[in-house]
């Protein structure tokens, strides 16, 4: 008597059920509702079977089946499966089967196809396979999809991804784009000077090489500043300190004497160029002979003068750290 052996979700990949047939010319009929092509091995008994997606088929075994081994062979790519199953029944060789026709089961339309959703509060996709593609386009003409998602989170696009957070003439955005040679993250909405009154921040090109990290004024233009694959700081402008910070920094001086009450000088560069003009200098001394008097003087957004008067005569140096003021 024909009875139900086995129920299984094929998308689990592989597994086993005890099929019962110890009868020669005993069958199983194997109903498929799911997108994968399952292969079924009963070892030495029988050759293996394929069994096509959506599909029944009735296998008439010659020898006595007890244990049967399913993997999937492949797995259709589409979505909106209605459901993901497998049965087996088991016949006896004396019971009637001839109504039991093999063929494919009309189920899914959609397979391999892109889904066509004019207006939709949500799109699912369960239970389908790794890998499944769930989204993909492709414009009139172009070699492969331009926007291709699948349900394991890989996403691939040939294009700029923008993300744009409000409206407006030049919104303030963020764009991911491939621009010849470069790889760029556009920050728009900076009152920036490029295009779309941004930057753009990633891989970019200084007309030879491709450098790791740069700053240009929009994507594919030469860059402002960049870091070489050395770690080397490249930049088309002085480094400025921004306002409220002080710089800090070395200076020192060596001289010889004629006499006492003599004036030597010399003048101090910043490592920076500051963006106010400092007010004052605050010096701590490291070392000093033979000096009388310090003066720092002619103070501006790149450096001032430090002089020094001698005690008596002969040598003498002074050596000190500087900090701004003011800046």
């Amino acid at each position: 008597m024909s009875r139900i052996v086995a129920q299984f979700d094929p998308s689990a990949g592989s597994g086993s059920f005890q099929a019962g047939a110890v009868n020669r010319c005993s069958a199983l009929w194997i109903m498929n509702e799911s997108l994968n092509f399952l292969q079924l091995d009963f070892g030495a008994a029988e050759t293996p079977k394929i069994i096509q997606p959506w599909s029944n088929k009735l296998i008439r075994l010659t020898n006595p089946v007890q244990t049967v081994n399913w993997s999937v062979a492949a797995t259709l790519q589409a979505t909106g499966a209605p459901v993901s199953v497998v049965f087996v029944e088991t016949y006896d060789s004396s019971e009637d089967m001839s109504a039991l026709i093999s063929g494919p089961l009309s189920r899914q339309t959609n397979v391999g196809n892109p889904i066509d959703v004019a207006t939709t509060s949500q799109l699912i996709n369960d239970s389908s396979a790794s890998g499944t593609q769930i989204i993909e386009a492709r414009p009139t003409g172009a070699a492969g999809p331009s926007v291709q998602v699948t349900n394991d989170g890989n996403i691939t696009m040939r294009g700029a991804l923008t993300i744009a957070f409000n409206t407006g003439l030049l919104p303030p955005s963020v764009q991911l784009s491939d621009n010849g040679n470069d790889l760029a993250l556009v920050i728009g909405g900076l009152a920036g000077p490029g295009a779309d009154g941004g930057y753009a921040f990633g891989a970019v090109s200084n007309g030879a090489n491709v450098m790791p990290f740069g700053i240009a004024q929009s994507p594919g233009v030469s860059p402002l500043s960049w870091i070489d694959g050395a770690g080397v700081l490249h930049a088309t402008a002085p480094v400025t300190l921004v306002s409220g910070h002080q710089e800090t920094g070395y200076m020192g001086i060596q001289f010889v004497a004629a006499g006492a009450g003599q004036t030597f000088g010399v003048g101090v560069n910043f490592k920076t160029v500051l963006t106010n003009t400092p007010s004052s200098i605050t010096a701590t001394l490291i070392t000093s002979a033979n000096v009388n008097s310090v003066i720092e003087s002619h103070i501006t957004p790149y450096g001032f003068f430090l002089g020094v008067t001698s005690t008596a005569a002969g040598a003498g140096f002074y050596v000190a750290t500087y900090t701004t003021v003011g800046n």
